[in-house]
């Protein structure tokens, strides 16, 4: 009898291994955007931002002579006081009153307040004479 060789033919199996890949939720991020308008303006700044009126040197001249009657030159008088009632920085402003003569009675850098500018115009009186403004360089 012929000798039979039998071959076997053997398999090594590994065992399955699995390796589950570690996961992140990556949550959404909310970004609030803000809008900043800005006004682009041609004006430089102001040398006194809260300067009312703005910068600038100011004369109030006011007519006493006579040539009016004594209720439109109180009437005139209460307008200026009221005109001036919300201004600031009073060392910007003069005040004079003219009828032949011109009377400064307030000059620049003398008023602390727009109250020292009031009693300042209440006690001026009308003058008797004429209005005369032609020898006066104004």
């Amino acid at each position: 009898m012929p000798k039979t060789t039998v071959v076997a033919k053997t398999t090594t199996v590994q065992p399955k291994t699995t390796v589950a890949a570690k996961t992140t939720t990556v949550q959404p991020k909310t970004t609030v955007l803000s809008t900043v308008s800005t006004i682009a303006t041609t004006q430089p700044n102001p040398v006194c931002a809260d300067c009312y009126p703005d910068v600038s040197d100011i004369l109030i001249l006011m007519d006493c002579s006579n040539a009016q009657e004594a209720d439109a030159f109180e009437n005139q008088k209460n307008a200026v006081i009221q005109l001036t009632s919300n201004w600031n920085h009073m060392k910007r402003v003069s005040a004079a009153c003219y009828s032949s003569a011109l009377d400064q009675f307030a000059p620049y850098s003398s008023l602390n307040s727009n109250n020292d500018l009031a009693l300042l115009i209440n006690a001026q009186n009308l003058q008797q004479s004429a209005p005369d403004l032609s020898k006066y360089n104004i």
